[in-house]
């Protein structure tokens, strides 16, 4: 039997992915393949044939592998989760040390990570309050991104996030990718919980990815540095 943590690790990816990383340009390929009739209209054609292909692969998963995958995810139902105090994200500034804050960031991540694969695989909505709360605890967060990141990016420098200025590293564009996947493989059953759920979903990725990615040229990692 696949190792716990090495199949989950796979399966995660391939449900975002939906099994056409092998092929090269899934989106440019679709388009292609519509001609001169292609326009991002066909976006949500696709992406409800992506979706219908993950979910055929889903019920293809053996059933050891799903038993796995369900007792992971009880695991993470009730109890509490994890607190990110602001003072341990200030030890970056006091202290250097970064670790501290960054073990609670990725073990609630990873603990949502477990549900939402639990409640793709299983489709009985026994994990959606709980990632709910999961849910909730990561879209409160002051920032996505890591204090070890604030010097460079955050125009206040080292030390507490500023809200009124976004941080965008490449953490915080995972959290996005996460929440984005949630969106879209869980669309349906969040709207059922409560259409609030999606809308701050969007809201939040508008926020703290869209619009600084769209206005900002400044961070290191763009490549205009020099650039006149």
């Amino acid at each position: 039997m696949m190792h716990k943590r090495v199949f989950i690790a796979v399966l995660l990816c391939a449900i975002t992915t939906a099994s056409v990383a092998q092929t090269k340009g899934y989106f440019y390929k679709k388009f292609s393949e519509q001609g001169k009739n292609a326009s991002l209209n066909a976006v949500d054609s696709i992406k409800a044939a992506q979706l219908k292909q993950i979910t055929e692969l889903i019920k293809a998963i053996p059933g050891e592998s799903k038993s796995l995958i369900i007792a992971q995810a009880d695991k993470q139902v009730n109890a509490p989760w994890e607190i990110l105090p602001l003072s341990v994200f200030n030890e970056f500034k006091q202290t250097g040390n970064r670790v501290n804050y960054e073990n609670k960031y990725f073990a609630r991540r990873n603990r949502f990570t477990a549900l939402l694969i639990g409640e793709i695989t299983e489709q009985k909505g026994r994990y959606l309050p709980e990632m709910v709360n999961g849910l909730g605890a990561i879209l409160e967060e002051s920032t996505w991104a890591l204090p070890a990141h604030m010097k460079g990016y955050q125009n206040a420098g080292t030390g507490l996030p500023d809200t009124e200025d976004p941080v965008l590293d490449l953490f915080a564009s995972q959290t996005a990718n996460l929440l984005a996947n949630t969106k879209y493989l869980l669309k349906d059953q969040l709207n059922a919980y409560s259409p609030l759920l999606i809308k701050r979903i969007d809201f939040e990725l508008n926020k703290r990815i869209f619009e600084p990615f769209l206005t900002r040229n400044d961070l290191s990692w763009m490549g205009f540095k020099g650039v006149k």
